[in-house]
């Protein structure tokens, strides 16, 4: 008997229960009671889980590991059922031995394997979360890396408060607010680790192996190389940040209500305080009564740790946010459409800055979409904590005027039933991004920038002094000039009616590592590839030279065989690797791509190779340097080579400064 989860009412576990001669019958929707035994033992898993988590002062987000511990525990506990014998006794013929066992969330340090020098630490600090279900070693989580490992070798700390010096909130990685009744409608689709198998952990084992984790990244090598003449240039970036790392995978929301009851408290809501005084200094909105015959939409803030690229700690983020999900079309907004700068785009400012001799710069605006201004009424209501955070800016600006405006908008609250008015555009907005693409375009066009005709993000000015290019992705701004006194003017414009913030010589954005000196501009993607390998646990796999087998030809499976392989998001990782800096996998990626749901183990291995070609490959990028070189191009073709249909596959490849600016390859619509 089961309930009628997706897990058991399927084609696979169908063909399973007739080959083995079972009948399966399954409860009543709701009524969780017919299968009493099963929702027992997950009751009695999620009480031990919770105590666990209490105990060691973790956050909600660890309840995972915490349920697999207890399951782990349970297994090796006597039992009255089984005349006081444990599970995995009845199930392996042996006695448990339980010498191993630790306290849950106590301190561990287990030892580095790989320090970076001689006189590093030879060990790292880290929180017990549990036992490895594939090896004679114990599970340890490291805050300080974001990450968990899995070692033989660790001296744990039992005594005194659990992780009472651990934040909580730099525990968050996960991005779930699971409260108790949704863990126990989970737990029974959880595919324990740690199933009744033998775990003897003898202490000479050698077994110390990583798992998957969301580690920061180690930092870039110091050799980059071309994909068209593999010419070597030496990284110009000092070893702290070398590596633009892969951090967002880190910067995963926060619950308000975790945030506010954490030892960081007093920071997140100095957070929420200037996230909300430059709100205020903004005019977004303002407090009125709610109105009669209105609808208005929800408010929240979105709380996020900030990185640096060496994976500290930056700074605690908050963000106020709309809840534009239910904004109603034609009432509410109309148009959203806003454009964002191509692939193609910033390969060709690259090239042109080498060309030219320039300097990519980069700036970013803060709070951009803030800037927009709106053609409808929108009321919403107020956010969550909204007295708290108002009172912390009148501490913090004490008798300014942002001071006065919290102080007279809190003595408004009290008086009735108050909503906000928006009078700018807010993040969330459906048509938020819409609102400050036409704000900024009316800057730029006052700047004497013009749009190109193929890309309406990319700008230009053309004068006496040479060719200024600005290129805008959202609230990201990369610039070049011939005119040296440009970049200057540049910034005074923007401060007249932007906050933004000068990040030098661009180095990384929107995923790309840039890297210039003596007039060379590169493009890679070290950072991301790296996170591909952690991700698909290939970051110890053998290499190779070529990203494809060219004794093999892929066609399609008569079955999907999937056994829970991630075919298609792998595919689709490759494919942004692919279209961005990585030409050489291009046409790869695209007949893996065709096989996404006729995919099966030999696609799979096909897949993993070219991950195993981006690592011995993983400094190759794009190199523009100045060349008298015009644009170039190449394309070529076969004939018929797809054994499924018979048609031709095309490519083609556009080269300036000495390095790709656009390729594709693809199969032709018709047969040959």
């Amino acid at each position: 008997m089961s309930d009628n989860g997706g897990e058991f009412i399927n084609t696979e576990f169908d063909n399973f229960l007739k080959t083995n001669g079972i009948k399966r019958r399954l409860t009543a929707p709701y009524c969780p009671e017919q299968s009493g035994i099963a929702e027992r033992k997950n009751r009695s898993l999620v009480e031990m889980a919770r105590c666990l988590l209490s105990q060691a002062k973790l956050p909600l987000n660890m309840w995972a590991e915490a349920v697999n511990t207890a399951n782990y525990l349970r297994n090796r506990c006597p039992t009255k059922a089984l005349s006081g014998k444990t599970p995995y006794e009845l199930f392996n013929e042996i006695v448990p031995n339980v010498s191993y066992f630790k306290i849950f969330g106590c301190t561990a340090y287990c030892l580095d394997n790989k320090p970076s020098h001689k006189f590093s630490a030879r060990s790292k600090k880290g929180i017990f979360v549990g036992y490895s279900e594939n090896s004679k070693a114990f599970r340890i989580y490291l805050p300080d890396e974001k990450r968990f490992l899995i070692s033989r070798s660790v001296k744990f700390f039992e005594d005194g408060n659990i992780n009472s010096s651990i934040d909580i909130g730099e525990l968050l990685i996960q991005n779930k607010n699971l409260n108790e009744s949704k863990m126990e409608q989970e737990i029974a689709e959880i595919h324990s680790q740690n199933e009744v198998t033998e775990e003897n952990h003898n202490k000479s084992s050698e077994v110390a192996t990583r798992e998957r984790n969301i580690s920061p990244l180690p930092p870039v090598e110091k050799n980059t190389i071309s994909l068209r003449n593999r010419e070597v240039l030496r990284d110009v970036e000092s070893k702290g940040s070398e590596s633009a790392e892969f951090v967002y995978s880190c910067n995963t929301e926060i619950p308000i209500k975790t945030a506010l009851s954490s030892a960081d408290a007093q920071r997140w809501l100095n957070a929420l305080a200037e996230e909300l005084k430059n709100i205020l200094k903004n005019e977004t909105f303002e407090l009125v009564n709610r109105p009669a015959k209105k609808d208005c939409i929800g408010s929240r803030f979105v709380l996020t740790n900030k990185y640096s690229p060496d994976g500290s700690l930056l700074k605690n983020k908050a963000r106020f946010v709309a809840r534009g999900f239910s904004q109603k079309p034609g009432i509410d907004f109309g148009e959203t459409f806003a454009p964002v700068a191509r692939q193609g785009s910033i390969r060709i400012m690259a090239a042109l800055s080498a060309k030219l001799g320039t300097e990519i710069h980069q700036f970013d605006v803060t709070t951009a979409y803030l800037n927009g201004t709106l053609d409808e009424e929108i009321f919403m209501e107020c956010p969550a904590y909204f007295k708290e955070i108002l009172e912390q800016i009148i501490v913090n600006e004490k008798s300014n005027n942002i001071a006065l405006k919290a102080s007279n908008m809190l003595k408004s609250l009290n008086n009735g039933d108050k909503v906000l008015l928006l009078k700018k555009s807010l993040y969330g907005l459906k048509q938020a991004g819409r609102c400050w693409n036409f704000k900024l375009n009316q800057i730029l066009n006052n700047f004497g920038a013009k749009q190109t005709t193929a890309d309406p993000c990319v700008y230009y000015i053309k004068n006496g002094k040479g060719l200024t290019l600005i290129m805008v992705y959202v609230d990201d701004i990369l610039f070049t000039s011939q005119d040296p006194n440009m970049l200057q003017k540049f910034k005074i414009h923007l401060k007249k009616d932007l906050e933004i913030k000068y990040a030098g010589l661009a180095k990384y954005c929107l995923g790309l590592n840039f890297q210039q000196q003596n007039g060379i501009v590169a493009m890679s993607q070290q950072s991301y590839i790296r996170e591909l390998l952690n991700r698909f646990d290939m970051t110890e796999a053998k290499t190779v030279v070529c990203p494809m087998d060219l004794g093999i030809r892929l066609k399609r499976s008569d079955e999907c065989d999937t056994e829970g392989l991630p075919y298609r998001e792998l595919v689709g990782g490759l494919l942004y690797l692919a279209t961005s800096t990585r030409p050489d996998i291009a046409n790869t990626v695209s007949k893996l791509s065709q096989f996404l749901n006729y995919y099966d183990s030999t696609h799979w291995k096909a897949a993993k190779r070219v991950l195993r070609y981006l690592k011995k490959t993983i400094n190759f990028g794009l190199i523009f340097k100045r060349t008298d070189e015009p644009l170039f191009g190449y394309t070529d073709s076969d004939w018929a080579n797809s054994l499924d249909d018979r048609k031709s596959y095309t490519g083609f490849c556009f080269i300036l400064s000495g390095s790709a600016i656009s390729w594709e390859s693809r199969k032709q619509c018709t047969v040959a």
